[in-house]
């Protein structure tokens, strides 16, 4: 076996073995929904605001795990990041905020690109694991058309501007 396969092998089976399992465990947010930020080296949840990239992330990352071949619960793991997301991060013109606080309330409504690539990330794997039925397509198409009608109004004022 090459160097690069032997270590591929050795990452998923650290990434199966300890860090999925590890961050479902310890680092699935039982209380307030979601996922914690981030866990000691101790093995302990480091309660803290949440953040929209973050919880995206956990979704996208167990619906992942899940294509790759991990048999842990990778549905309820990602299920539990999608409603916590949809709950508290999506606005009325389905764009998302940055951060909520621990109740879930917001904290920073600030509108970051980032974060809204990271929802629709999230969306398409939820849509791909859970079909329409959860409604992930609606909320990916329901956000692109919020950004592309924020974005031809951008570009329109910028023409303006300049010429």
């Amino acid at each position: 076996m090459s160097d690069v396969a032997s270590e591929a092998a050795a990452f998923k089976r650290w990434l199966f073995d300890v860090a999925l399992p590890l961050w479902w465990e310890k680092g699935a947010d039982r209380v307030h929904g979601g996922f914690h930020e981030a866990i000691s080296l101790d093995g302990k949840p480091l309660p803290g605001p949440h953040r929209a990239r973050v919880i995206a992330r956990q979704a996208f990352s167990y619906c992942e795990a899940g294509r790759l071949g991990w048999h842990g619960p990778w549905r309820e793991a990602q299920r539990h990041a999608l409603d916590y997301f949809r709950k508290h991060f999506v606005t009325a013109d389905a764009t998302v905020v940055s951060v909520v606080d621990l109740d879930g309330k917001v904290e920073d409504r600030r509108f970051d690109l980032y974060n809204q690539a990271f929802a629709l990330l999230a969306y398409a794997s939820g849509h791909h694991t859970f079909g329409e039925a959860h409604g992930w397509r609606r909320q990916a198409v329901a956000l692109r058309t919020t950004l592309r009608a924020a974005h031809s109004g951008k570009r329109s004022c910028a023409r303006t501007r300049i010429g």
